[in-house]
């Protein structure tokens, strides 16, 4: 009984692990996304800038 209790806790241990890194790899993902949504946007503006300064001329 003593072995069935030290193996559950240590299975308890390596799913919190293992939920623990799926959550760190999800967090970096999401910024991962985010600046590469934000470089998105300062590319769209730039030309969009490069745009607008053709047309003036």
């Amino acid at each position: 009984k003593a072995k069935i209790a030290k193996l559950r806790k240590v299975a308890k241990l390596c799913k919190k692990k293992i939920i623990k890194e799926k959550r760190v790899a999800r967090e970096a993902a999401k910024v991962a996304r985010e600046k590469e949504r934000a470089e998105k946007a300062a590319e769209r503006a730039r030309e969009k800038e490069a745009r607008d300064v053709a047309k003036a001329l």
